[in-house]
Parts: structure tokens; sequence; C-alpha cells
């Protein structure tokens, strides 16, 4: 399938316009340059190791090489000394599933008793062989070094040297070492540095004038890297699409194969009782009587598995009633394309990629409006359990989600769901703090009873505007978790107020409407029959809904700008490094006004100093260094 799909490979990763996670991406520039042996042992075509890296940049840096146990002809390049050790670790990889090899949280590798020449500066690198390397991507070889924490992880576990080579300033970082130690690999773009010709550039720079070097030296090439594997149809089951295909038989005995006409199409599926596999290992529908047309004629029993509709059934959204078409054109220049696409990371090099293939096939045969078929992708993040283990029905660690709805209703849930992290991060359930969104519902239906028809203070008014920005900008960017946080705060400045204008608070509870929706809609069916002066008893659903309406259908309130700019702004003062004071001053106060401040009410520090250098983050911090 990954072949018949080549058309489409270049365009998926030239695409700009499409936001996807970098995960998503299909392909990504490579460049695959040769290690060649320090041995005159090996023959000239076991003399070399084809390795291949996305970060050009960090060549100079690279300390050793890794294999992937099924790299082609690796026993053979085995040393005599380690070749038991590594026969034992390839047998011992076989065992071990894709996904279990790059998780893996201890790295683990053998040593091949064989070293490279680095291609720019000759040094010798050891090479070793780990799991974590897969055979199937790229060449099954890759240059390790600092800047990649499954290589700082194997480095550090067995002893290997490492050395860094790309910074945020291109200069060194003290002890970096012990940084890697505690988690702190340096892994974004950088400047270069210990890269001898290359040091000052960075790494933008540096990935096109190295791997430019490599190429005019012969050492190397430039490919493009693809990430999707097949998606085999193995799964079989009858209720999947059937192919339009039928198999005739010829009176020579050849077997002719045709497809059916557009105006034989669409192919529909029987009804079937008996819908089990069949014993001898055919799909479920060669067992009935659909599949034979005529005596020469029989169709084709396989169908397409589920997977296959699924690329596809966004577009049935736009038009789900249309009984001529999938959809028509009208509605789908109204919706295409999907303005967010939520899904598990598990579906990156697969689903997504082969429905966006699907996408543009349809597109080159003008029956959809745009080439991508979503304008937005957002991979969700894991659920572990209060054990911090993912969650198993086995450990006893799985949430009942019905058990918790009955304990603390459906809102709270909702609001912990949102509150307990990033969508896309890995998060441990905490009780804790499941109970305290019990306790923001409950806060918040108690407040209602202070609502009133004074006029708001400045103060609440600042407070409201500013919940409003910061919440409306959270959903937009889906940080989720600190717009609940918001929430949090701002029911706290609701509970010190005596009173609650009503406007506030009418305009809280539609702010309040995504994240707890039972509740939000009962106080805005308070606040209706409080203006009607109608109690519940006086008025049935049905008219409630006719009059009223639901506060879910209700416009999104707007902030006013005025009132979310500070008057006043602090200021953290940091002397070489560490922060002496703070000090507050006006928000349209100058550079020079903030560093005159700053040096005055940290005089003590620099007294009998020269400044060498001062640096002001706006709103934030100014950081002075001394001598």
């Amino acid at each position: 399938m990954a072949k018949s799909c080549g058309k489409y490979h270049n365009q998926l990763s030239e695409q700009e316009e499409v936001d996807f996670l970098a995960p998503s991406r299909l392909a990504s520039y490579r460049l695959v340059y040769n290690f060649l042996f320090d041995s005159e042992q090996l023959t000239p075509q076991d003399n070399v190791i084809k390795t291949f890296t996305t970060r050009v940049d960090t060549l100079p840096g690279a300390t050793f090489v890794i294999v992937s146990p099924e790299y082609n002809g690796l026993l053979d390049m085995v040393t005599p000394e380690y070749q038991l050790e590594v026969a034992n670790y390839i047998e011992m990889a076989k065992n071990k599933s894709d996904r279990e090899r790059q998780i893996g949280k201890e790295k683990s590798a053998v040593f091949t008793g064989r070293f490279v020449r680095h291609p720019l500066n000759n040094q010798l690198l050891p090479v070793w062989a780990s799991d974590f390397v897969l055979g199937g991507y790229g060449t099954g070889a890759v240059m390790a070094d600092a800047h990649d924490s499954r290589d700082c992880e194997l480095a550090l576990q067995y002893g290997i040297y490492i050395n860094e080579t790309v910074s945020e300033d291109g200069k060194p970082r003290e002890n970096f070492l012990d940084k890697i130690k505690e988690g702190y690999v340096f892994e974004d773009y950088g400047v270069l540095f210990r890269s001898e010709k290359y040091n000052g550039l960075t790494s933008e720079q540096a990935k096109e004038v190295i791997a430019d070097d490599l190429v005019a030296m012969g050492k190397a090439e430039k490919q493009v890297n693809y990430k999707f594997r097949d998606w085999v149809f193995s799964r079989q089951r009858y209720w999947g699409e059937p192919f339009p295909i039928e198999y005739v038989e010829k009176d020579d005995g050849e077997v002719e194969i045709r497809l059916l006409e557009d105006s034989e199409l669409p192919l529909v599926l029987p009804d079937l009782e008996d819908f089990e596999p069949s014993k001898d290992g055919r799909s479920p529908l060669a067992k009935s009587d659909w599949t034979r047309v005529d005596e020469r004629t029989t169709r084709e029993a396989d169908t397409m598995p589920n997977w296959a509709g699924s690329n596809w059934y966004y577009l049935r959204f736009c038009d789900p009633k249309n009984s001529q078409e999938f959809a028509s054109q009208k509605n789908l220049d109204y919706w295409l394309p999907v303005d967010h696409y939520f899904g598990g990371g598990e579906h990156t090099t697969m689903h997504l990629l082969y429905s966006r293939f699907g996408h543009k096939f349809l597109y080159d045969q003008g029956l959809v409006p745009t080439m991508e078929p979503y304008d937005y992708r957002h991979n969700g993040g894991i659920l572990l359990g209060s054990d911090g283990s993912k969650m198993s029905k086995s450990k006893g660690n799985v949430i009942i989600p019905d058990d918790k709805l009955e304990t603390v209703g459906a809102d709270a849930l909702r609001l912990y769901v949102c509150f307990i992290g990033p969508y896309d991060a890995t998060v441990t359930w905490i009780e804790g703090g499941l109970n305290r969104c019990k306790k923001l519902v409950d806060d918040i239906w108690v407040l209602r009873e202070k609502v009133d028809d004074n006029k708001a203070d400045k103060s609440l008014v600042v407070a409201y505007h500013k919940m409003l920005k910061k919440i409306t900008g959270y959903l937009e960017s889906q940080k989720n978790n600190v717009a609940v946080s918001e929430l949090m705060s701002f029911v706290n400045i609701l509970k010190e107020q005596t009173g609650i204008n009503r406007e506030i608070w009418q305009n809280f509870v539609l702010v309040l409407a995504p994240f707890a929706p039972h509740l939000a809609e009962e106080l805005a069916i308070i606040e209706y029959l409080q203006h009607t002066q109608k109690s519940e008893a006086d008025i049935d659903w049905e008219t409630l809904n006719k009059e009223y309406g639901s506060i879910h259908k209700d416009p999104w309130p707007k902030y006013d700008e005025s009132y979310t700019v500070d008057d006043e702004v602090t200021y953290a003062v940091q002397v070489n490094g560490k922060v002496r004071a703070d000090f507050g001053i006006n928000a349209e106060a100058t550079e020079e006004e903030i560093l005159t401040e700053a040096k005055a009410i940290v005089t003590k520090w620099l007294e009998g100093k020269d400044l060498k250098f001062h640096k002001i983050i706006p709103g934030k911090l100014v950081t002075l260094v001394v001598k």
C-alpha cells in the first residue's frame, strides 16, 4: 500500500498551511553518510556503516555509533570475542515489540568490538548495538551524541563518552554531564561550539553547510525519510466495505479480473446470520451464496477493514442525510477542512496519513474542495493510575467513571479531566484533584446567593475582564487545565465579595458553561426565573425550552481590553544569578527608568563593582551582572 501512495509522499511532507504536530509529519529530509571501520580485516563492502540523521548540526559532536539488532551484516562486523554476546542480544530483541523497544525505561546495548572513523574529524568512535534503534527505520544505524535523550541514557548507563556541541547561545554549559544526569538534555536547535570550523553557526545554517561539505567529499547523500507503515487488510469482517471486483472463468480456464462499472455500484453486502470466520481461514463472506454470481463468476470475498471507512467518515458528517452523494459541494465548501482533529498518538503514522492520502485522491478527482482534510491535529496524552503506572485491571488502578459520577457528579469529573493536565501530556490521576474540583462546584453553587443588582467595584470588574481574556485564550490554545485554574482563582475573588454584580455573574456562568455544563445551565435557569419573576412550579420544561432555550446557545462574552492592562507591574531583580529584591513600577515605564529603579533597590550588591551586563524581560525580570 505504501508504494501505491507514492504520488502523495512529497505533498504530505511539503504541506505548509496545515498545523500538524511534528511526529505527524510524513517526511523529513535526512543525510545518509558513511562511517568507515578502522579495520583491515573487513572486506571493502563490509567496511562501512551507512547511518542517517535529521540533525546534521549535531554530527560534529557524535562520539559513538548505534546499530539495530537487525542491522544487515551485524554479526559479520563483530569481533570474535563479542560474537556470542551480540548473537544472544539479537535473539533477545526478537522477543520485544517495536513499542517496547522504544519506550523501555532502561536502555540496553552491547559493544561490537569495532570502531569507525568520524567522517568530519577522523576520530575513532565505538560501535554499539541497541534495540531502541529499529531496523526498519532509516538505515538501521545512527550516530549518537549528547543532544538526544535516548543516546544520553545509553551513554550514562554504559560509561560511553559524550560531548555537547550545541547550546542556546553557543557557549558550553557548566557541568553539562550533571545536568544531563538530572534529565536536562539540550535537544533544541541552537548555536554550535566545539565544532571546529562550524563554530558559531546556527543549527539551521550548520545543517546545510555540513551536509554540503560531506556530499562534496563523497561521504554522504541527501535523502527523504518517510515515517509511515503499511496498514494491512488481514483483519477480515464481513461488514467491511466490499471490493467491487469479480473473477470470471474463461473457456480456456484462465480467470479474468473484472472491475464493476459505476452503474453497478454500490455493491451491497448481504444479510448474514452466520458471520463467523471460516475454519479454512477464508473471509466470512466466502461461506455465503452472495459471492457466487453465476457458474463462472464469483465476487471478491475480502472486505476492507474498519479503518478504511474511518479514513473518510468526517466527510459524511458534512451532509449525513444526502442519498445522492457522500456530501454536496455546498456543504463541503462550508465545513471543510476539519478545524481541530483530536486523537491518539498511535494513529500518527497509520490512520492519520492514510486518511490524508485518501483525501488527496478525492481532491484530485474534484470531489472535495481542499487538499488537506484537517486544519489542526492534536494528539492526546495518557492517563496513568494513582500509583503512577499505566491503568490496568490486573493492577487494580483503573478509574471507573460511573463510580465517580455517583460520588462527585458529572461536572466535577469533567472539570477534573480538564484540570488534570494538558491534553497531550501523560498525567497521573490524583483523587485530591478531583475533590478540589468538587469543592469548586459546591462553592459556585453557594455563590449564587450573593448575586445582586448593585454596581460592581472596579477591582471586581478588572478581575473579571482579566479572567475572561485569559480563559478565552486558553480555550483557543487548548490549555484547559490552566483555564480551570483561572476559574478557581476568580471564584476565590468572588468568595471575598459581599455582593456579586448580576451582569458579571451571568457572564461568569457563560464562561463556566464549557467546563461545567449542567451547573451552568441550572444557574442560568435560576437567573431566568428571577428575571421573569417565575418559580419552577410555574413553568414546565417544554415551555422553558421555548422561552429561554439554553445557555449553551448564547454567544461567548467579550472582554474589555482597557481593564486587562496593569497600571503597575512587578519586576524581580537578579544580581549575578541570584534574586535579591523586587519592585513595582508603572507599566508604561521606559527601559531606562526600569533599570534605574532596579539598581537603586539593590545598591548594596552593586557597591564597588562595575555593571558589565543587564537584561530586562518586560513585566518580569531585571538581570544584572557585576564584577
